[in-house]
Order: C-alpha cells, then sequence, then structure tokens
C-alpha cells in the first residue's frame, strides 16, 4: 500500500479544495478494495503470483514508428501507448494485460471481441514491434518469442452509492464487506489467445487502413485548417444532423452551421 500512500500524497497536493473530498473516497476505497484483489489473485494462481512466471513490464509506456506503405506514398507514422502489464508465462511466452473497471459485463462479447479491439491488438502489435528492439534484449526478450494472448482483467464496480447518513470511512467499510462476501462476482479476467498471423493480419486489414484514412485527411487539412474546404477534397463535407445526439446540442453547432465563434477561443 505504500505505492499507494506516496501516489496519493503527490496527487493531493495538485488537486484544488473542492476536489479533495472525491478523490479522498476513491483512494480510500482503492485502498481497502487492493488488498482483497491480491488474496483472491494469489488463491487463484494468477499468472502475476505464480513462482514460474513474472512480470516483464508494469505501466511502461512505449513509442515505436510504424512504417505506412499506401498507393500514393510511404511514411513512418508515430504511435505512443502505455503497457498495463506483460507477463512472461511459464512456457516462455508473453501475454499483454490490460486492466479495466466496468459496471456491466456481456463476456461472451467481450472475449469474441478482444483479438479485433483497437486498444488491446494496438498493445500487442507495439509488443510485436518492441521485441525486436535492445531495450527489449537487455530486459531479456527475444523476437523469437510468442506472443501469445491477452489477458482482459476486470474489476467490476459495485455500483453502491453512499447515503447522506454514511461518514465516508463508514461507506468504504460497507462496500468493502460486500466485496469480500463475493469476491468472484467483482473481480474477472478472460485469457484470449491470438492464432499465429492475428497480429499481422489485424494490421493490414484494421490499422492500416485507419491510419490510410487519417493521413488522407491530416494531408487534406494541414495547410489550411480552418478552411479546408477550399483544397476542394472528398474529405470534408458538412454534416448537421451528426451535431445533435441524445446528450443534446454540440458546442460547436453555430460554428459549422453558420460561422458564429461566439463563445469560442481560437488556438
Amino acid at each position: 500500500m505504500s505505492f499507494l500512500q506516496k501516489e496519493w500524497s503527490t496527487k493531493r497536493k495538485e488537486l484544488k479544495r473542492g476536489e479533495l473530498s472525491e478523490y479522498d473516497l476513491l483512494y480510500k476505497m482503492a485502498a481497502a478494495l487492493f488488498p482483497l484483489y491480491v488474496t483472491y489473485w494469489q488463491r487463484n494462481k494468477a499468472m502475476e503470483f505464480s513462482p514460474k512466471a513474472k512480470a516483464v513490464y508494469q505501466e511502461k509506456s512505449f513509442r515505436m514508428e510504424h512504417f505506412l506503405q499506401t498507393v500514393e506514398s510511404n511514411g513512418l507514422i508515430p504511435i505512443r501507448g502505455r503497457w498495463d502489464a506483460v507477463l512472461l508465462d511459464s512456457q516462455g511466452d508473453l501475454w499483454v494485460q490490460e486492466n479495466k473497471t466496468r459496471s456491466q459485463i456481456d463476456e461472451e462479447g467481450m472475449t469474441a471481441y478482444l483479438s479485433h479491439d483497437m486498444q488491446t491488438m494496438m498493445y500487442a502489435y507495439s509488443l510485436l514491434r518492441h521485441l525486436e528492439t535492445e531495450e527489449a534484449k537487455a530486459d531479456g526478450l527475444s523476437p523469437s518469442m510468442r506472443i501469445r494472448g491477452i489477458i482482459y482483467n476486470v474489476i467490476k464496480r459495485p455500483q453502491q452509492r453512499q447515503s447522506q447518513k454514511e461518514s465516508q470511512d463508514e461507506f468504504v467499510a460497507r462496500v468493502q464487506a460486500k466485496v469480500a462476501s463475493n469476491p468472484a462476482k467483482y473481480f474477472k479476467r478472460w485469457h484470449v489467445t491470438l492464432h499465429p498471423g492475428a497480429i499481422e493480419n489485424w494490421v493490414e486489414t484494421v490499422l492500416d487502413p485507419i491510419l490510410y484514412s487519417v493521413k488522407l485527411w491530416w494531408d487534406s487539412i494541414s495547410a489550411n485548417p480552418f478552411d479546408p474546404w477550399s483544397l476542394k477534397t472528398p474529405h470534408h463535407f458538412r454534416n448537421p444532423a451528426a451535431l445533435y445526439t441524445k446528450y443534446g446540442r454540440s458546442g460547436y453547432f453555430e460554428l459549422l452551421t453558420r460561422g458564429s465563434t461566439f463563445g469560442l477561443k481560437r488556438r
């Protein structure tokens, strides 16, 4: 818990007075539930607690240059992110672990979708590329290692509300007791394996087409971002209907429909 205490001590100094109560509650909740999480997964022999496996990286940032080959041109596109964790199993295979909190869990849909998910597959691809670097070699990794799959680690939110009669500490204690009574309901994880060639196929059929679209858009807007229609490209068109959602009217409605900049500041 010393890590949590250190992080929270630093974070508190950055907050405004009105934010302290809310963030104090978040810290207390994490401090109360994390020991339950660790105990549960130790008892259920999760990979990171196995003596034959290890966590290679935790909360590690990455940056790579992705080579995008198109009909018009070739170029390098920077991709950045952070792995929640990268684990090495007892067979010497690597797993990308993604940590999430959710209110509702669709187990069947989620496990079927993970091998197509943009974020998790981006992490798997970046790890594949990372294996070719000198840094990976220094960390005991090699390009011959297999990325076996994704560990989707989820903490289900208890969905409890603090009553007016409860103090923060009483509320946290109540939630802690509820989770402790049935930890299997709140601590979930799934192992989704990736078949050989899955990452390369995802890059070819998902990542590259998306990046190509972004590149076309950027090329068309970079010359004159405040009047992209002057270049007569097919990548910009007005669609006022998209400015209305179930949440109401967009804050940019007047700008995009009437050209009015009232209430907006150009940067």
